[in-house]
């Protein structure tokens, strides 16, 4: 009768161990679905075209006012191949912001001797560029990456973020 209690006694601590385990994961879940569904969660997007990968990524998918909204784009060679890249007049690479108020800015702007018409990139080298701007009202925002690539096919990744808002500005359409 001992050992059956002991084997009932060391299944009910794998059980209550087992349970704990499952309930704090719970609890873990519903915390970021909550954070999530608020737009807290990070925002990302990306686009593969001719052996170029661009990559877009922000903190959030939906700011407070006075809030630094962050987005960071990468560009990878993922051909195999030694990529250059060459955009004559215009950077090979940018960041772009449009709000609804029409205020646009771009990456290369603020970062003229870092932006370049022309990018050579080893295989699965990356480079990645960041901007910041502080949101000051409620807004909606369409941050772009913009690449070229070696074939000079001009392509784009982009998503939009929302200041002070609660998702009631979703069906606004940015100019």
């Amino acid at each position: 009768m001992d050992e059956d209690n002991q084997a009932m006694s060391k299944h009910s601590k794998i059980t209550i161990i087992e349970m704990i385990i499952l309930v704090i994961g719970f609890c873990l879940l519903m915390i970021n679905f909550i954070r999530c569904f608020s737009g807290r969660c990070p925002e990302s997007s990306s686009e593969t075209v001719d052996g170029i990968k661009v990559s877009f990524w922000s903190q959030h998918s939906r700011y407070e006012i006075g809030e630094t909204i962050l987005v960071r784009a990468t560009i990878k060679n993922v051909s195999g191949l030694v990529a250059n890249i060459n955009a004559e007049n215009e950077p090979a690479f940018d960041i772009t912001y449009q709000n609804l108020s029409g205020e646009a800015r771009r990456w290369s702007d603020q970062n003229p001797q870092l932006a370049s018409p022309q990018i050579t990139l080893k295989p699965n080298e990356e480079l990645t560029i960041e901007m910041e701007y502080i949101s000051k009202q409620t807004d909606i925002f369409l941050f772009t990456a913009k690449a070229r690539t070696p074939q000079n096919s001009g392509f784009y990744v982009d998503f939009r973020i929302d200041v002070g808002s609660t998702g009631m500005l979703n069906d606004i359409p940015l100019p």
